[in-house]
């Protein structure tokens, strides 16, 4: 893993998690993109959950439960949710 992927691909999520903020009610829409991210690379995508922001860890939570109630793509909500889980210990 190369920095400058990881640094594009923080980018992309905290431009759709910025929208999740903003529109809450398009939630799905960049719940897609977002999935979408996250399982094209699973080393970046655990190296980000490792060090993200508190307000990153916080809509990414709200994202995961998002998921996990509509029951969409239950597998990146899992990973979402135990990594920001086990990061709070």
């Amino acid at each position: 893993m190369d920095m400058e992927s990881f640094y594009e691909f923080r980018s992309e999520v905290r431009k759709k998690l910025g929208r999740i903020y903003f529109f809450p009610q398009n939630m799905d829409l960049y719940a897609d993109g977002i999935v979408g991210l996250f399982l094209l690379d699973t080393e970046i995508t655990k190296f980000y959950l490792s060090n993200c922001t508190k307000n990153e860890k916080k809509y990414l939570l709200e994202l995961g439960e998002y998921l996990q109630q509509t029951n969409k793509n239950l597998q990146v909500a899992k990973i979402i949710i135990s990594s920001l889980s086990s990061a709070k210990k």
